[in-house]
């Protein structure tokens, strides 16, 4: 049972682990939710996320890569829309606004209940050294930035840091809206509809190149499941 005081990433990462049985593997026992069970392909799981989504959705990554998913789960693909990384030294895109680094630790300080600083792998994966990049279970990757969001370089750097490291996944690609403001996709008249239907594009097409590689054999993250890592 997580606390009260448990984050965000931890509480998604538990709740992956109730849902893979609801897919169950189509027998019909253990409880399985029927139109996931017929329909659902466990071993082609993506998670996804905007903004600080998109934190959760690397760090549920990183724990499926160190502690397995039940059943056989796979994910196959990992997709961070403008995901919200900080860190305590300044990216030149972020020295516009230095002060946004002050809210940026009071905000990560009440999210964590203060276990965990503003360089903490969860909220700086550029903090890893390049080893720990291993963890990542998913053998797809897809970073979206944007121009005009102050968070931009650590998006990009984040995809250089997967590219150099010791991950063992086929793809780590970049989508770069240059003219847009973080998550303008969630805004109605923030940006174009072109932007938005380039967006949406890149992420359907990264989905969808999943099946051309489905016989592949196993990535990264398909590791028999083991005890939770309480310390990720």
């Amino acid at each position: 049972m997580l606390s009260r005081s448990s984050t965000a990433d931890e509480r998604r990462s538990a709740a992956m682990g109730e849902a893979k049985p609801c897919a169950g593997s189509g027998s019909g026992t253990g409880g399985e939710e029927p139109w996931l069970a017929a329909h659902a392909d466990p071993a082609r799981l993506f998670v996804a996320g905007d903004s600080t989504g998109g934190n959760i959705a690397h760090n549920v990554a990183m724990r499926a890569g160190r502690s397995g998913l039940p059943g056989g789960a796979r994910i196959e693909g990992m997709a961070l829309l403008h995901p919200y990384f900080r860190g305590g030294e300044l990216l030149p895109s972020e020295r516009a606004e230095p002060r946004s680094l002050e809210r940026a630790e009071r905000w990560w300080a009440f999210v964590c209940a203060g276990r965990y600083g503003i360089d903490h792998p969860f909220v700086n994966p550029l903090a890893m050294p390049a080893a720990g990049w291993a963890s990542l279970g998913c053998r797809r990757a897809l970073v979206a930035v944007a121009g005009r969001d102050k968070m931009r370089d650590r998006g990009r750097r984040y995809v250089e840091a997967l590219r150099a490291s010791a991950w063992g996944g086929d793809e780590a690609a970049l989508h770069e809206d240059r003219a847009e403001r973080h998550v303008f996709f969630l805004r109605r008249s923030d940006a174009s509809d072109k932007a938005k239907e380039d967006m949406i594009a890149a992420v359907a097409s990264f989905i969808a190149a999943s099946s051309s590689s489905a016989e592949a054999g196993p990535g990264p993250s398909a590791r028999p499941a083991g005890p939770s890592d309480a310390k990720l």
